[in-house]
Formats: structure tokens, C-alpha cells, sequence
């Protein structure tokens, strides 16, 4: 097995601490309160200048269980009926975005995360794309990116064309390990079989792009199991692979504290879990694109990366252009 990478373990001693996710920049941790209102809005309005079509994001909170790793904005309940309000104040929002931008520029990337998006019913989902669509206008061009977060838990056949009539055309799917050990540890059970039939179901219908969202560092991981996990998800053929690392936050985030820190990989053995798969992806014809991220050669991220044109939101989305809401 062929190692790519070049490996400086001074330095990596060197700089042995935990700070801030490097995927969101500028971190929270940087954000001041004298950038308000105000400052949005001229934000907004400036845009208009590139006269470059949309890319919006929108967050959709709920889950029905806590994964204990988590480090999202979301809130776990079982009541369907917080939806709806929900929903109402991100129309009130999208009212109030749109009367900044340029009508004249219609929405060319979008994605859905949370949280779990799938929460939502289906005749939600459409009446908010039917809201977005009124709000920005969506584009009908099938250059366009319409990408959502899948829990292969909480999503099946009919979800997934649903999702194609709404105009979807990417799926990303988590995942995080395929360990049942290291499932149950983080309150994520998702038996491999759901992943796989999901994944196949998508394939047929004719997504553009399928991801699939890995964690290394969680708890009982090693490097010989998630090399295994990894094998099985080379498998599976997703043209995109994300690839995060569990940064511990347990005094901010309680359900991680949940996770006992001593069934946590050590330093060397995270550090040795990177460096396993990132040879495993690139040996298996994955492009290491950066920031955590895979894709296979043909993919539109890789064509965009040689064509010197592709860049990542807040959120570490690839974009090729626009703005990021």
C-alpha cells in the first residue's frame, strides 16, 4: 500500500493541541458583537455588484435522538409539531434576505443540513421549496447543485424521489463508522445494510453525486477497524467522501459528555487512523481534495480544483461561486 503523503512528525508534536475546527473559518470564537444589522445588510446589498447567481443554505434543526458526537446547532425531539412555526419565521427570514439581493439573480447551489432535514414531512419539504423558489427563484438549469444531509435512519425509496421531483440532485449521506461497537458508543446505531441499500436506491434513480460523511476519533476506533469501515464504504463507490476528525467539546456540548474521554484513541493512534485512510481513499482512485474532503477523479470538485475554481463556504461547502447564506 503506497503512502502519498509526506509525514513531519516534529511538527505535527509541535503543533499537538486542540483549537478551533479548521473547516469553519473565521472560527466563532472570532465573532464581535459590533458586526450587526447593519452590517449584513450592506453585506447583502454589496453582492449584488458580482451580479453572480445564489448559493444558499438552509438549516433545518430537529432530530429525534442526540448522536453524542455531535457539534451541530439542533434540537432533539420527537414533536413534529415544531415544524411548522419553524418554518414560518425561516420564510420571515427569507422575506427579509431577498429584499437586499437582486431579483435577477437566481439561486444556482443549494443544500439543506441540520440537524435532520428528513424530519420535515414530505409535503413540508415542498412547501418549502415552493417558499424558496417564490422568495430567490430556483434555477431549472441541470448544471445546478441542489444538494441535502440524509439519515439513512430516517429516509427511504420514497423519500428519495420525492426529494428528485423537489429538484435534489446530491445526496450526502452520514455515516460517521460502520463499527457496531463505535455506533453504540456515540447513540448512532446504523446497521451497514441501510447505508448500502439507501446508497444503491439513490445510484438507480440517477443522482448526480452521492457523499458519504465519515468521524475518525471517535470512541473504540483503531486503526485496523476503520481501515475496515473504510474498505466497506470503498465498496460501496460514493463519488464523494467526507472525511471529518471528533474534536472533543464536552464542557460546551453535554451529550459529549457522554463519551468517556479513556475510550478515546490516543493522539498517536488518531494521528495514525488519518493517515491510514487518507492511503486507503487515494489507493482506491479518491482525489484528496482538501479540508477533509474526497472525490472521485471525474467528479465536478476535482474538475473545478484543476480548473483553479473552487472554494468553500463558512461551512466548508465547495462553491464554485455565489453567495453563502
Amino acid at each position: 500500500m503506497a503512502d502519498p503523503f509526506a509525514w513531519d512528525e516534529d511538527l505535527l508534536r509541535r503543533y499537538d493541541i486542540h483549537g478551533q475546527h479548521y473547516a469553519s473559518f473565521p472560527t466563532p470564537a472570532s465573532f464581535q458583537e459590533k458586526v450587526g444589522e447593519v452590517d449584513y445588510q450592506r453585506a447583502l446589498a454589496n453582492s449584488n455588484d458580482s451580479g453572480r447567481p445564489l448559493s444558499l443554505y438552509v438549516h433545518l434543526p430537529f432530530c429525534r435522538k442526540a448522536c453524542y458526537y455531535c457539534t451541530r446547532n439542533r434540537v432533539v425531539t420527537k414533536a413534529t409539531r415544531l415544524t411548522e412555526p419553524y418554518l414560518s419565521r425561516l420564510d420571515r427570514e427569507m422575506v427579509l434576505v431577498r429584499s437586499h439581493l437582486d431579483t435577477r439573480r437566481e439561486v444556482s447551489q443549494l443544500h439543506w443540513g441540520g440537524g435532520t432535514p428528513t424530519f420535515f414531512s414530505l409535503d413540508q419539504m415542498s412547501d418549502l421549496i415552493d417558499r424558496l423558489d417564490a422568495r430567490f427563484g430556483l434555477s431549472s438549469s441541470r448544471e445546478r447543485d441542489y444538494a441535502i444531509d440524509i439519515d439513512p435512519r430516517e429516509a427511504d425509496v420514497f423519500t428519495l424521489r420525492h426529494l428528485q421531483a423537489l429538484g435534489f440532485n446530491r445526496l450526502s449521506l452520514g455515516v460517521q463508522d460502520l463499527d457496531p461497537k463505535v455506533q453504540r458508543a456515540i447513540n448512532r446505531v446504523q446497521p451497514r445494510i441501510l447505508t448500502e441499500a439507501l446508497l444503491d436506491e439513490a445510484d438507480r434513480l440517477g443522482f448526480r453525486s452521492l457523499n458519504l460523511d465519515l468521524i475518525y476519533g471517535l470512541p473504540f476506533q483503531t486503526r485496523d477497524s476503520f481501515a475496515t469501515t473504510l474498505e466497506q464504504v470503498i465498496a460501496m463507490a460514493p463519488a464523494r467522501l467526507t472525511l471529518l476528525y471528533y474534536g472533543p467539546m464536552s464542557q460546551q456540548l453535554a451529550p459529549q459528555q457522554r463519551i468517556r474521554r479513556e475510550d478515546l484513541p490516543g493522539p498517536e493512534e488518531t494521528l495514525a487512523i488519518l493517515r491510514t485512510s487518507m492511503t486507503l481513499l487515494t489507493d482506491a482512485g479518491y482525489v484528496h481534495i482538501g479540508m477533509g474532503r474526497f472525490a472521485r477523479p471525474n467528479n465536478s470538485l476535482v474538475m473545478a480544483q484543476r480548473r483553479g475554481t473552487l472554494s468553500c463556504d463558512y461551512q466548508a461547502i465547495p462553491v464554485t461561486s455565489g453567495v453563502i447564506w
